[in-house]
């Protein structure tokens, strides 16, 4: 996608309503079937993850890709790579991994782990690509029963 500035991406705390509303309604768009809510989105803030976006020439109001990281006690977790669908395959989601995965380092972290729904190969690729290892399989880890890959990669 023409335009896509990546070397221009911003992090920071959520620390208001507005953020934590652009978050969610961008997450709706990402993952339709398995978005997070306003609220869950608040909750997320309170536990002062990282977020990485990227967007196209410069329009900040409208995101194309979140990365969300949590990090504490040397290890980060990557709560969420989404990117909305007309920016897809462009390797946006591998630069905002890179990006999280740098900032993560740069916080003290050493190690980042990451869960997977079963189904979704489209992540457990981009992991895999990262130096992602899996570690365990988890039953019944989402909300809706379905099984999750926890990975980690040793930063």
């Amino acid at each position: 996608m023409k335009g896509m500035h990546i070397d221009q991406i911003f992090y920071g705390l959520i620390e208001q309503r507005g953020p934590a509303k652009q978050l969610a309604d961008l997450d709706k768009i990402c993952f339709e079937s398995d978005a997070m809510s306003f609220e869950e989105w608040l909750k997320v803030s309170n536990t002062f993850p990282i977020i990485v976006y990227a967007w196209q020439d410069d329009d900040k109001a409208n995101p194309r890709g979140i990365a969300v990281v949590r990090y504490a006690a040397g290890i980060s977790y990557l709560y969420s790579v989404a990117v909305i669908p007309e920016a897809r395959r462009l390797g946006l989601g591998q630069r905002m991994l890179q990006k999280s995965l740098e900032i993560a380092k740069e916080k003290g972290c050493l190690e980042m782990q990451a869960h997977t729904r079963t189904e979704n190969e489209a992540s457990q690729k981009l992991l895999a690509k990262n130096g992602f290892k899996v570690i365990q399989y988890v039953p019944d880890f989402y909300d809706d029963c379905e099984d999750g890959i926890l990975w980690s990669k040793l930063l």
